[in-house]
């Protein structure tokens, strides 16, 4: 007689699963906003505190993402406008 059936076997697969799956989500977020804040602190040298919580309250890739983009394309003639 097995210590754990089939169906035992499985939901604990599909748990271990699930947990390695969120993992690499919570990587892939936490790695897109630290591409963030490394872009805004080399174009800009200093971040405010705000701008870093901001961004690290961010739990959507896509929306790191398209920072990230704009901050790379930012012009500095287009910061001297502002």
């Amino acid at each position: 007689m097995p210590l754990l059936s089939n169906m035992e076997v499985r939901a604990m697969q599909r748990g271990v699963e699930k947990g390695l799956e969120q993992g690499i989500e919570q990587g892939t977020v936490q790695t897109a906003r630290e591409s963030v804040l490394e872009v805004l602190t080399v174009r800009f040298e200093v971040v405010p505190s705000e701008v870093i919580e901001a961004i690290n309250q961010i739990e959507d890739v896509s929306v790191l993402k398209q920072l990230h983009r704009q901050a790379i394309a930012y012009s500095t003639s287009e910061a001297d406008r502002d």
